[in-house]
């Protein structure tokens, strides 16, 4: 675990840290010591996480679908985040639809909040990344990985595969300056997204029976962990139980 001189604290970064894996993730960074800038549109549950872990939490309201509240995320994060250890992509939207009646509106949210605003970001930051030889974490979905599962909402698969090749191309250009970059592609979670889903399909929601966010957090965990000789860049979980 690499430490933050000034404070002698690793530093985070959570985008998505209101809900779902994004909170998981940024609670276990926070029980292991990291200082934790967290990103959401849910100001009073990002700043629950300092009273649950104990670290220092600086909380940053953003609506990843606003493109004015990212550009001044972007201008302003860097100034007090000068240097950062972690950056996390959690941030998601989700809507169903088939290719010919997706409202173009709901495919431009999905294009903003899940490609968009993360490569602005993740720019915006490479300077204070690549100063402490970070590590980028981009949550996907197995949607990302092809077109297999996508009945009625290729538009999501189309934004999940665009951030699958932003992730590939940004380890290309980053390795050599010692930052990693990981993909994970989670299959069916039980998250609050997750629930939404199967009731906007009509079907049961069994979250006992899907993968649990903090399955997915302890892989995230194991592939920050890893020793500077090795790089994991892509995760991919399912549940344990299939669907019949």
């Amino acid at each position: 675990m690499e430490r933050n001189s000034a404070s002698n604290r690793p530093i985070a970064i959570v985008a998505g840290a209101s809900s779902g894996i994004g909170r998981h993730l940024a609670l276990e960074l926070g029980r292991r010591g990291y200082a934790l800038h967290l990103i959401g549109r849910s100001v009073d549950k990002m700043r629950n996480i300092e009273g649950d872990t104990g670290t220092p939490v600086e909380v940053h309201e953003a609506d990843f679908n606003d493109l004015g509240q990212v550009a001044r995320l972007a201008a302003e994060l860097p100034i007090g985040v000068p240097e950062v250890d972690v950056l996390v992509h959690s941030a998601g939207h989700f809507s169903s639809g088939a290719f010919d009646s997706l409202a173009i509106s709901e495919f431009d949210r999905q294009w903003f909040v899940n490609v968009r605003s993360p490569y602005i970001i993740t720019r915006a930051m490479l300077p204070a990344l690549r100063a402490r030889q970070g590590q980028v974490v981009f949550m996907n979905s197995t949607a990302g990985l092809g077109l297999h599962e996508a009945q009625l909402f290729s538009g999501y698969a189309v934004t999940k595969q665009a951030l699958r090749a932003l992730a590939d191309g940004l380890r290309a250009e980053v390795n050599d300056d010692g930052v990693r970059v990981l993909s994970v592609f989670p299959g069916r979670t039980a998250t609050a997204m997750q629930e939404k889903i199967h009731a906007d399909a009509r079907r049961t929601y069994s979250p006992g029976e899907l993968l649990q966010p903090d399955d997915v957090v302890a892989s995230v965990m194991v592939a920050l962990s890893l020793p500077r000789t090795a790089e994991l860049t892509d995760i991919i979980l399912r549940p344990m139980r299939k669907s019949a």
